[in-house]
């Protein structure tokens, strides 16, 4: 079924644009890339305060936060450190300018997004309230880095007790009666959520990071292997301009020996790709398989005079500049003014690992919302293949 998509971010950057003094936010958890770079943004115009919990979950946002509060915001946490601790600050709102409100069920976290949650306003009455206890609450907090002097020690303590924590959650629910223990489970499973969730984005990263520095390599069978036998990634940044990328009918001279060039060097590597040549135009299509993830069903078109065009059929995936597809569906694999493609340019060491990449990321975009491979911002270019 559909991931379907609540608007609350949508909400909330809207009342950051709309402030005109003050942002003032409470909220347990705050992992969604997308509103900390708004917030950074916003805090380089109008005072931006952050309460957090202080869970150590947090510390997974430890830069993105360090480099919100270089741009000016305070962040701070207070209270005990998980869910279901008395004491624990799981309040979510933002108060604007002193004068407005809002809030609900809704964490700033990528998964909140995809959760039924309420964020609506609060009535006038409700926000002096809001404003007394969110001072109340500043005045016992401590500045957001204490406690994560080492982010990655913390990262492996947090990965560590969540691995060993079946026997406690037990524990801490069996404290609770009935109708307490309903409310401590919700939050206690959005937070194992979470941390799933930043768990699997640290395995796609380390993955993609032992691609580009060849630690990890493409195998005969369309797989990604740990070791350097097989083929691996060349340098390259992601592009998603607007390219002149279709053939368009004509034929370059030796187009068919070219075609074939590559065919054969893609044969002699890769078993897991079926190619063919039509119209001297290389056509090869297979499934790139990556342990943990789906399969993704791929064809690549080459004829001489442009580079390759590789066009994801399975699963279906919209043309989208934020992930690199180019409008007519090719992804965008490099950016045009580092690599100059000649007809020659082999496919096999540069376009199949950079598929490869492109999944990785597209994957960890899916969790994210945010783009991490290195990319070149969009524009318009014309570009051939150069000869």
């Amino acid at each position: 079924m559909e991931n379907i998509r609540n608007n609350n971010r949508e909400q909330i950057i809207a009342l950051l644009d709309k402030a005109e003094n003050s942002i003032q936010i409470a909220v347990s958890w705050l992992t969604d890339e997308i509103l900390i770079r708004k917030l950074a943004e916003t805090a380089q115009k109008k005072k931006v305060e952050l309460l957090l919990s202080c869970d150590a979950l947090n510390v997974w946002r430890y830069s993105a936060i360090r480099e919100l509060q270089s741009k000016g915001a305070i962040v701070l946490k207070t209270g005990t450190n998980a869910p279901g601790v008395k004491g624990f600050m799981h309040a979510k709102f933002i108060i604007v300018d002193g004068k407005v409100a809002y809030g609900g069920s809704f964490n700033f976290t990528d998964g909140a997004n995809y959760n039924y949650e309420n964020f609506k306003e609060y009535a006038s009455k409700e926000v002096q309230s809001l404003t007394h206890d969110y001072q109340a609450w500043w005045l016992t907090a401590k500045d957001y880095t204490i406690d994560f002097e080492n982010p990655e020690a913390v990262k492996k303590l947090v990965v560590q007790s969540f691995e060993m924590q079946e026997k406690f959650r037990e524990n801490l629910l069996s404290t609770f009666d009935a109708e307490q223990r309903k409310f401590v489970a919700k939050d206690v499973a959005e937070r194992d959520g979470l941390i799933k969730a930043e768990i699997e984005k640290e395995k796609i990263r380390e993955l993609a990071k032992a691609m580009q520095s060849s630690n990890v390599s493409v195998s005969s069978v369309g797989t990604l292997e740990k070791n350097s036998n097989g083929i691996v990634s060349k340098p390259h940044r992601f592009y998603g301009g607007s390219l002149h990328t279709k053939f368009n009918g004509q034929k370059m001279p030796n187009s068919f020996s070219f075609a074939l060039l590559q065919k054969r060097e893609i044969e002699k590597n890769f078993s897991f790709l079926r190619c063919k040549i039509e119209n001297d135009t290389l056509i090869c299509r297979g499934v790139f398989k990556i342990s943990g993830f789906n399969d993704y069903e791929v064809r690549i078109e080459f004829r001489s005079g442009i580079f390759p065009q590789v066009y994801i059929l399975n699963p279906s995936i919209k043309p989208n500049a934020d992930i690199h597809i180019y409008k007519e569906g090719s992804l965008c694999l490099f950016y045009p003014g580092d690599t100059k493609w000649h007809d020659t340019t082999s496919i096999t060491e540069h376009t199949i690992p950079w598929i490869f990449e492109w999944i990785l990321f597209y994957e960890l975009y899916l969790l994210s919302g945010v783009w991490e491979g290195e990319y070149v911002p969009h524009g318009n270019m014309r570009v051939c293949a150069q000869k």
